[in-house]
């Protein structure tokens, strides 16, 4: 298996097998729509439709990484959230639901 350099939340560069890279941006792509549907304003939101390159999105997601390590656990890029949901539609209709689900039953949410 090839290797790639990843940055850790450290901010320190690292060999990774890249199954173990895919892995680490499937979780950021995850906790980000996680975040982006847990904002009210923010889920039915449109976006432009548009996807971004790869480079700007893996930009901007090691960008939201860093502010996460930070202490900024809720920061988001609108832009990214868009298009992370554009990417993983069935995702993230899942995500919402369990969202709205645990909102209405604060004892016992269905997840499914």
């Amino acid at each position: 298996m090839s290797n790639v350099r990843a940055e850790s939340l450290s901010g320190s560069s690292r060999p990774q097998s890249a199954c173990t890279h895919t892995t680490a941006l499937m979780f950021l792509e995850l906790r980000l729509l996680v975040i982006g549907c847990g904002m009210p304003g923010l889920v039915n939101a449109p976006g432009n439709g548009s996807r971004m390159p790869d480079g700007a999105r893996l930009e901007r997601l090691h960008t939201i990484e860093r502010l996460w390590a930070s202490g900024y656990r809720r920061a988001i890029d609108e832009e990214l959230f868009h298009d992370i949901a554009s990417r993983h539609v069935t995702l993230t209709r899942t995500v919402r639901a369990r969202i709205r689900a645990k909102r209405n039953n604060r004892t016992q949410p269905d997840w499914g």
